[in-house]
């Protein structure tokens, strides 16, 4: 600004601006602006450039960090059972498949989901789908939740889920029952009860050992006999049975 101010001045006090020194500054301040223009333009849309990048990188990151915030476990999707390369439901357990009926397995998640929820009354629903309900006790039980209740340790049922939760979370076996092979098979958790204690692998006494409270692992070594918690769910879907077999 300076240099086009000083210009009328020049041309008013007469020099001439055709020849002599004066001139040569005038064109090389004349050149050089435009360049110092665009020279700024530039640094000016680098920067904006720079500055949308991060921002939109801020932007993903929040939204990714605030879609994790958001979601929620949904206990049924969570407690599916694995599905087999022919599309069958099943468990898996050290990188070994074992197959489930479409009715056992449902059963199972249903099972699962309620040990998710860590809510004893959320057990109801399965317990009540059966036309007679799954044995649960030696005696007569009116109320099942209020029973899971009374024998918690807990007070509040939470030792019953998680029983159920890690009996589930193991491989069952599978018993047939009568003539019928296909549907009146029974599933029980764990496969640990029906087999021959006295001959354990290492991988089943350890399986034995997790799951199991120290004092009934070693009173199942010592005698042989399962007298622990087994779960029973037969091929159709059924709840038969959740007992502690202590004797």
């Amino acid at each position: 600004m300076l240099l086009w101010l000083s210009t009328p001045t020049l041309l008013w006090s007469g020099h001439n601006l055709k020849a002599g020194p004066l001139r040569n500054q005038f064109r090389q301040a004349a050149s050089c602006r435009p360049n110092r223009i665009l020279s700024i333009l530039l640094v000016l849309m680098m920067a904006g450039i720079v500055q949308f990048a991060f921002s939109k990188d801020g932007f993903a990151e929040d939204k990714s960090a605030q879609a994790r915030t958001e979601t929620k476990p949904n206990p049924i999707t969570d407690a599916k059972a694995a599905i087999g390369p022919d599309g069958n439901s099943g468990v898996k357990t050290e990188g070994t498949f074992i197959p489930l009926p479409k009715n056992v397995a449902y059963m199972r998640d249903a099972l699962l989901a309620a040990t998710q929820s860590a809510k004893i009354e959320e057990l109801r629903t399965p317990y009540e789908w059966n036309e007679l309900p799954p044995t649960i006790s030696d005696e007569k039980i009116d109320d099942p939740i209020a029973y899971w209740k009374r024998i918690s340790r807990d007070q509040q049922g939470l030792e019953i889920l998680l029983i159920i939760d890690k009996l589930l979370k193991l491989p069952p076996t599978k018993l047939n029952v009568g003539s019928d092979v296909e549907n009146s098979a029974l599933y029980v958790w764990p496969y640990l009860s029906e087999l021959d204690l006295s001959n354990l692998t290492p991988r089943q006494e350890f399986e034995l050992r997790t799951l199991v409270p120290p004092k009934d692992a070693r009173k199942i070594m010592d005698s042989k006999k399962w007298t622990w918690w087994r779960l029973a769910i037969g091929a159709d879907g059924t709840w038969h049975s959740f007992m502690k077999h202590d004797r």
